[in-house]
């Protein structure tokens, strides 16, 4: 485990809670819904699927979790250490967290602008 890989939890959670909102929300807005399913039932039904895996995954994944020591205890403080870590990541992983976070400002700006132009009552 690295130190790093809580910001890229937080970054693919993200990620993916637009992207389960962004498909709820359509679904929720459909005419019709799928057989006799309404499509509010069946955005709502959605959104409680998409919470009972992360309740699961948290629960199922706990004890892996309680195994790994991602910090440790320091004995001393080395300033240099940090950059000599990051030196030592490849450039895919470097590449991948700023795709991450282009991929997450390009979206929320795209929805910004979305609901500053849409109309009322759509």
């Amino acid at each position: 485990p690295s130190r790093y890989l809580s910001e890229l939890g937080i970054s693919l959670a993200s990620l993916i809670s637009i992207g389960i909102v962004a498909i709820s929300d359509r679904v929720m807005f459909m005419e019709k819904g799928v057989g006799r399913v309404s499509s509010k039932l069946l955005a709502n039904g959605i959104t409680v699927i998409s919470f009972l895996i992360l309740l699961f995954g948290i629960i199922l994944g706990k004890g892996w979790f309680m195994n790994s020591q991602v910090l440790g205890i320091w004995e001393e403080i080395n300033k240099g250490d940090i950059w000599i870590a990051r030196e030592g990541f490849n450039i895919f992983w470097q590449i991948s967290g700023y795709v991450i976070t282009g991929v997450t400002f390009t979206t929320l700006t795209i929805l910004g602008i979305r609901s500053q132009t849409a109309k009322p009552g759509i």
